[in-house]
């Protein structure tokens, strides 16, 4: 599916189309399933190039790259899905192939990489299924950049645009559910599993009247907070359901 076909809805709102959604997770979850062949009983010199080779196998069309190819995205025209060892995190890049513009979704895999215990591992492979969930939801819904200087309103200004709120909610929903299997959302247990500065934003401070008050001219904390619970909770039900 192009990008383009989708690309337009990136600020008319925020309206879930669980057949959309269930295109988008089914995208997700297929790349996801490539992290049973990143291994912790990998010496960690070795894990990302015994990762690369085993998805050079389950996913034969890429560009031939040596050390860090684009697999194709199945599903999608001129997207492919880049992994960074050394990367955290995620991000879209876009590069011209032989005159064809292609769209890559990065993902980082260093907090794996590095990780140097069976539980910190598992955690990390957790994190970068969200990240993959966030970055697949940004194909059709197009977000913000959020630079590493940047000042308090900045970043009152990224977490509020609507392509942010909802990959960011895609992404908590995966965790919640991953947390919680087979239960509804509910705020208080998101809030017991929330670790970053983003989920503590989104789910406590921005229900706080005195940082709404503090941030009025900037956004509206008190929707952002409503619609991230909102939507958070039918990506939940959504992903239990697909």
């Amino acid at each position: 599916m192009p990008i383009s076909e989708n690309a337009d809805q990136a600020d008319h709102g925020f309206e879930i189309d669980p057949q959309e959604e269930n295109f988008l997770t089914e995208v997700s979850r297929r790349i996801c399933a490539s992290l049973e062949h990143l291994s912790y009983d990998v010496p960690k010199v070795d894990r990302y190039k015994s990762f690369i080779n085993s998805l050079r196998i389950i996913w034969p069309d890429n560009d031939g790259h040596r050390v860090k190819p684009r697999f194709k995205l199945a599903g999608f025209q001129d997207v492919s899905i880049k992994f960074e060892p050394y990367g955290v995190g995620g991000s879209h890049e876009t590069a011209n192939i032989a005159g064809r513009e292609i769209t890559d979704i990065v993902i980082g895999l260093r907090i794996a990489i590095d990780a140097q215990d069976p539980a910190t591992f598992q955690h990390a492979i957790r994190q970068i299924a969200a990240t993959i969930y966030h970055e697949v939801e940004h194909l059709f819904y197009h977000g913000a950049d959020l630079e590493d200087d940047t000042t308090p309103e900045d970043a009152v200004k990224y977490l509020a645009n609507p392509g942010e709120m909802r990959a960011h909610a895609k992404q908590f929903a995966y965790l919640y559910s991953q947390a919680f299997p087979d239960q509804d959302f509910d705020l208080d247990k998101m809030i017991s599993i929330c670790k970053t500065n983003k989920e503590i934003n989104y789910f406590v401070t921005m229900a706080d009247p005195m940082k709404q008050h503090k941030y009025a001219a900037i956004a509206d904390l008190k929707f952002v907070h409503e619609k991230m619970v909102e939507m958070t909770a039918i990506f939940v039900k959504l992903l239990r359901s697909s």
